[in-house]
C-alpha cells in the first residue's frame, strides 16, 4: 500500500485487527490499534474485546472494555462480553461489579429471543420459555438431544453461565436457551419431512458458546443442517462443524 501511495483508512486497520484477533495474536492487534495515525473507532476495540472472550484473555478484555467506555459507548453486549471473560475465570466479584456498572449507567441487557418459521407460522422463543402450546414436547425433545449429544462427547460450557451457582443448576440454565428451544422445535416439525430441509433460526443476540457447541453435535447426530442468523453473522452447522470455524 505504501509503495502505491495508498493511505490506510479505518476499514484497512479494522481488517488487520480482526485477522490478528482471530488468530489469537491479541497483543499485536492491540499494538496496531495504538499505532494508528487516526483515532480508532469503537468497533476496533469491540473486535479486540470479542476476541479476548474467545481466547480467555482477561488483560486484553479489560483494556478493550476500558477504551470503549472512555469513548462513551454503553452497549449491553460489550458489558456481557466482559462478564463472560470474568465468569469463565470464576471471578464472580468482578462479574458483580460489571452488573453494578451496567445498573449505574442504566444499561439493560436485551433478552435473548429466537424465531423459527414452521408450516407458514413464525414461532418465537425466549430463554426457559413455557408459553408455546407445545412446550412440553419441546422440553422432551431437549432431553432427547441432551442424552444423544453426551454420547457423542459433548462437554457442557458451564463457564459461560454468569451466576455463581452449582454445576447442575448451570447445566439446566444452559439447556433452555431460546436458540435451543427453537432448534428443538424445528427438529420436531421436520422429522420425517424432506431430509434436505435445514432448520433455520434467527436470534437477536450473539449466539451463546454452549449453543454453538450443541448445534455442531446436533448437525452431526441428526444429519440435519442448521442455519442460525445471530446479531453478528450467519452460522451454518453441518456434519459437526460450523462455517464460522468457531470464531464470531
Amino acid at each position: 500500500m505504501a509503495c502505491n501511495g495508498v493511505e490506510p483508512n479505518m476499514k484497512h486497520y479494522g481488517c488487520v485487527v480482526d485477522l490478528l484477533s482471530r488468530a489469537g495474536r491479541l497483543r499485536e492487534a492491540h499494538d496496531i490499534i495504538c499505532s494508528m495515525s487516526m483515532v480508532p473507532d469503537p468497533v476496533l476495540w469491540q473486535s479486540l474485546l470479542g476476541a479476548s472472550e474467545i481466547h480467555n484473555n482477561v488483560e486484553m478484555a479489560e483494556i478493550a472494555s476500558r477504551k470503549i467506555k472512555e469513548m462513551g459507548v454503553n452497549n449491553d453486549g460489550d458489558f456481557v462480553l466482559l462478564s463472560n471473560v470474568y465468569a469463565a475465570q470464576g471471578r464472580w466479584k468482578d462479574v458483580g461489579q460489571v452488573r453494578d456498572d451496567m445498573e449505574s449507567k442504566q444499561v439493560k441487557k436485551v433478552p435473548g429471543i429466537s424465531y423459527i418459521e414452521a408450516k407458514g407460522t413464525i414461532h418465537q422463543f425466549h430463554n426457559s420459555d413455557k408459553s408455546h402450546e407445545h412446550w412440553r414436547e419441546i422440553y422432551d425433545k431437549i432431553d432427547e438431544i441432551r442424552f444423544k449429544i453426551r454420547e457423542d462427547g459433548y462437554v457442557r460450557q458451564t463457564g459461560l453461565v454468569l451466576h455463581d451457582i452449582g454445576e447442575e443448576e448451570k447445566e439446566n440454565a444452559l439447556c433452555y436457551h431460546s436458540e435451543k428451544l427453537a432448534v428443538a422445535y424445528g427438529l420436531m416439525m421436520i422429522d420425517g419431512a424432506d431430509e434436505e430441509s435445514p432448520v433455520r433460526v434467527i436470534n437477536n443476540l450473539r449466539i451463546c458458546g454452549d449453543c454453538h457447541v450443541v448445534f455442531k453435535h446436533i448437525s452431526k447426530i441428526y444429519k440435519r443442517e442448521i442455519i442460525v442468523r445471530d446479531r453478528v453473522r450467519f452460522h451454518r452447522f453441518k456434519d459437526g462443524s460450523c462455517s464460522c470455524r468457531d470464531f464470531w
